[in-house]
């Protein structure tokens, strides 16, 4: 078997606009934090705009999956409500 590249591993997990757009917020807060930590002469072994990325991402999702839900829920109940044969 075969390993997912990044592509795949987004479009199965469903990552979408959302996630997308908090792991580049994510993305630029740890940008920050890194030439700020640059500055202090501080040097870490990982970049932090890495974990904030991945952070971003993962809280994105979240997100996008209480939207479908929330979502999913009214379509049901309008479709129960007002769509009855």
């Amino acid at each position: 078997m075969r390993e997912l590249n990044q592509q795949e591993i987004e479009h199965v997990s469903g990552a979408g606009f959302i996630a997308d757009a908090t792991a580049t917020l994510g993305y630029g807060i740890g940008s920050v934090i890194d030439m700020g930590l640059k500055l202090a002469g501080v040097n870490v072994a990982k970049q932090p705009s890495e974990a904030t990325q991945t952070l971003g991402r993962g809280i994105g999702m979240v997100v996008e999956s209480s939207l479908s839900i929330v979502t999913s829920l009214f379509s049901s109940v309008y479709n129960s409500v007002f769509k009855r044969n």
